[in-house]
């Protein structure tokens, strides 16, 4: 998903698994990292498949290579929107 809101360009990668790496191949994890590194934002946005009730989200961040951090969880779709426009 491509957003512009308040001036502000915004990458979400939408994601709905448990699986390894968010399911993200290597290229999709470079493309954050040189997105990053050249002044771009950029989240992964993931449902969490094991937790209850739906719509718990997490955002997930990459800052460095190899390393997907989750900088939020236990999320609804407000309040992931409104750290993903804060941020």
């Amino acid at each position: 998903v491509y957003w512009l809101i308040n001036g502000k360009s915004i990458w979400i990668e939408l994601k709905s698994n448990d699986v390894k790496n968010l399911g993200l191949s290597k290229y999709q994890i470079n493309w954050h990292l040189e997105h990053y590194q050249n002044k771009g934002t950029s989240f992964i946005l993931r449902e969490d498949l094991s937790q209850r009730p739906p719509q718990n989200l997490q955002i997930f961040v990459i800052r460095e290579p190899r390393t997907i951090i989750r900088a939020y969880s236990s999320l609804n779709l407000k309040d992931a929107i409104k750290k993903i426009q804060d941020a």
